[in-house]
């Protein structure tokens, strides 16, 4: 047989070999329809049709709501660090100015720390000259005053004659 068929020989069933019946040519050739559906099942099948399409419309409606809030935040999210970014860079230009700037001037500092650290020594002497010439005088009051007390201790010295002689 080719692959195009006559619609009478679609309609005819094969029969399984061995069952050949042989018609006569009176008898038409019979098609098996199968019995129509009722109207239950006709009914619950377009229910289920309808809430399939519903349930099928929802996800679609949800995965767009979804899309939708996901997009929303995204650009927030954007906005958000773009701003940061252009913040960020301006404090990054900043900081590498007053990095290099300091480094530049870094010699500066230095010699202003060896002048200090000269004029701490010089300031340390003199505090050293001081003390000492603090305790200095000390010891000379010390010395006065317990000169004056063995002074006014001792008996008066008998006067020598200064008129005599």
């Amino acid at each position: 047989m080719g692959i195009l068929r006559s619609p009478s020989k679609l309609l005819k069933r094969k029969k399984p070999e061995g069952e050949e019946v042989e018609k006569s040519e009176g008898e038409a050739a019979t098609v098996n329809i199968p019995p129509a559906p009722s109207t239950t099942e006709l009914m619950l099948r377009g229910e289920r049709e309808k809430s399939q399409t519903a349930y099928q419309r929802a996800q679609k409606a949800e995965a767009a709501y979804r899309a939708k809030k996901q997009a929303e935040r995204a650009r927030v999210d954007y906005k958000s660090s773009k701003g940061h970014l252009k913040t960020s860079c301006m404090e990054l230009k900043l900081g590498l100015k007053t990095a290099f700037s300091s480094a530049k001037s870094s010699p500066a500092v230095l010699k202003e720390r060896q002048h200090n650290a000269g004029n701490k020594k010089v300031v340390k002497k003199q505090e050293k000259e001081e003390e000492k010439m603090k305790k200095l005088a000390d010891k000379m009051k010390k010395a006065e005053e317990e000169k004056a007390k063995l002074e006014a201790e001792a008996p008066p010295a008998e006067e020598e004659p200064a008129a005599a002689a």
